[in-house]
């Protein structure tokens, strides 16, 4: 669901603008232009009914830097670590892939 839900125009590709749309302009709910621990957490566990721990499991994947908060800088790297073939583009796939290593890694 999280992949399908990312791949905003439909076009099998996961980039950076729709990581950032998903993942930063989604979840953040006081508008601040950072997703922080706790909002994170709570819109994944009422998007997807997942633990809380797994949640922050995931928060913590995604927060490439450690800085405790998903922003513009995160989309990047994020995007390189779900790119296996190197190619610089994200198929579905990989970006399935990607979260459901995250997943297994629970």
């Amino acid at each position: 669901m999280v992949v399908t839900d990312a791949d905003h125009n439909d076009d099998g590709l996961i980039t950076g603008i729709d990581v950032a749309e998903y993942f930063v302009i989604n979840y953040d709910h006081d508008k601040n232009d950072v997703v922080d621990e706790a909002e994170f957490v709570r819109q994944w566990h009422n998007s997807f009914h997942d633990e809380e721990a797994f949640a922050q499991h995931i928060f913590h994947h995604l927060d490439t830097d450690d800085n405790g908060k998903l922003d513009l800088s995160d989309v990047d790297p994020l995007i390189k670590r779900a790119d296996t073939s190197g190619d610089g583009i994200v198929q579905i796939a990989e970006f399935k892939a990607y979260l459901e290593a995250i997943y297994n890694a629970c």
